[in-house]
């Protein structure tokens, strides 16, 4: 099923994972073509107005939020640096031209709010990495923000 959104525009929706397009951001200087999920837990097939205004302070918060993000992954990266052989197999991230040589923007999620099991309440937005030095299995490193603040890093999807 495809729709139109003023706020989103095109839309396909996927019964999964909710509404679904492509947008392309810049990531600290640079073009990503990413995928745009806005999450339909609920399954009600409808944008609620939570998404647009996590979305709309994530768009006019961003040049403050990339940074943060940065340095959060630099963080994420020196905490489990030798948690295994396969992330020792990467340098430790001292800079952001670090993170950005190994690091890929690929998706950013919108939630109608943070999940239950964080006790938090605000917009809830993730943002999603190609990450290979994470790990062997999913190579995928997710940053989840609430209020455009960063609240955890993991490997783990949010």
């Amino acid at each position: 099923m495809q729709e139109s959104h003023p706020l989103f525009g095109e839309l396909e929706y996927d019964e999964y994972e909710g509404f679904i397009t492509k947008k392309v951001v810049l990531f600290s200087g640079e073009e990503a073509e990413i995928e745009l999920v806005i999450s339909d837990p609920y399954e009600e097939g409808e944008i609620q107005e939570e998404h647009c205004e996590a979305y709309e302070a994530m768009l006019a918060n961003w040049d403050k939020i990339v940074p943060d993000v940065l340095q959060a992954i630099i963080k994420y990266q020196n905490e489990h640096w030798n948690d295994s052989d396969h992330t020792q197999s990467y340098p430790m991230f001292k800079t952001v031209d670090d993170v950005l040589e190994h690091v890929k923007l690929i998706s950013i999620r919108i939630d109608a709010q943070p999940h239950e099991s964080l006790e938090l309440e605000g917009r809830f937005v993730v943002l999603i990495f190609s990450a290979e030095w994470v790990n062997n299995d999913y190579e995928l490193l997710s940053v989840a923000l609430v209020n455009e603040k960063v609240i955890e890093v993991t490997d783990q999807d949010i």
